[in-house]
């Protein structure tokens, strides 16, 4: 295949994945197409596959690439980090969200190539998360619509966007699992308890500054983008756990957390519990899916000392006792 683009990927029938393998010789680029549909293949065996993947690209120049896609599908130029903040994947979709035409396309920068054909753990997870990305945003947006990314003033939106993409991260971590290594759990642990502490931190530092400064919108703005950080994060964690773990460490997370604040460590095992009747309801596709995963993402802004609140004509208001 040439250098793919936005017509090329449309061109290709539902159901069937190309591949656009740009680093390596033919035997490396054989190879890793072969570490590849074994993937894909597990996937469809598991019921997970869906019809908008049409395109996996593993190329050396990936940040260059996700922008030059971005720019031709209209959207921002943006790449956000992952685990320990390194780019390990990205997923493009486009479309009208109907069976067929409905596109879309996962970018693998050259060392998770590297590592899949090297049958590296890690690597396939990514591959796997990425994939879960494309089969839950799917159903999602056709049930759903969507999601629609909020305005700094849609509290009710920030809930409802920061709920759905906590539960994907969960419902993508939890998949990719099978394919990890039980000793990565504790790392993942670790960063999980590491996120939480750096988000709540900040926040306590822009409140410190807002007593003195008085900047408001500044402070709803950082905490917004903390909370949205640490949720996701959550996400991950909890979803690694939940599909790898007896129960201990668990118990062991809760614990490490609630050295940070009791509250947090409570309020983790209710997001856990919440998460698991959320995927596990008739519709878990439909919005009010995410209703009690909003609630407690209210109560994760109380514990960090925000409390936003609408006022009698609608507008809304933080509140910082």
């Amino acid at each position: 295949m040439n250098i793919p683009s936005k017509q090329t990927v449309e061109d290709i029938s539902p159901g069937q994945v190309q591949l656009h393998i740009a680093v390596g010789d033919n035997e490396f680029a054989a190879k890793l197409q072969s570490q590849i549909q074994v993937i894909i293949a597990d996937l469809v065996k598991d019921d997970i596959f869906c019809p908008p993947l049409r395109l996996i690209e593993v190329v050396s120049n990936f940040e260059e690439e996700v922008f030059r896609w971005q720019r031709e599908l209209g959207k921002p130029e943006n790449i956000s980090s992952g685990h320990g903040g390194e780019v390990s994947g990205k997923v493009l979709k486009w479309g009208s969200g109907d069976y067929e035409t409905t596109y879309a396309v996962i970018i693998l920068p050259d060392w998770v190539g590297n590592g899949l054909v090297l049958g590296h753990p890690i690597a396939k997870g990514i591959l796997v998360h990425e994939c879960a990305h494309v089969y839950d945003d799917y159903y999602f947006e056709r049930e759903c619509g969507c999601l629609r990314i909020p305005t700094i003033k849609d509290w009710d939106g920030i809930k409802q966007y920061i709920s759905v993409t906590l539960r994907g991260e969960f419902f993508a971590e939890a998949l990719a699992a099978k394919y990890f290594e039980s000793e990565q759990l504790d790392e993942r642990l670790s960063y999980g308890e590491e996120v939480l502490r750096i988000c709540t931190n900040s926040i306590k530092d822009e409140i410190k500054s807002y007593r003195k400064h008085g900047d408001i919108a500044k402070l709803w703005l950082i905490s917004t983008e903390r909370m949205s950080t640490l949720f996701n994060q959550l996400g991950r964690t909890l979803g690694f756990m939940y599909a790898m773990d007896d129960g201990r460490h668990n118990r062991e997370f809760t614990d490490r957390v609630s050295q940070i604040s009791n509250e947090w460590g409570t309020l983790i095992d209710q997001l856990l519990e919440e998460i698991q009747k959320s995927i596990h309801r008739e519709t878990p596709y439909s919005l009010d899916a995410f209703d009690d995963i909003k609630k407690i993402i209210e109560q994760g802004f109380q514990i960090a000392g925000i409390y936003p609140r609408y006022t009698s004509d609608g507008e809304l208001y933080i509140d910082v006792p």
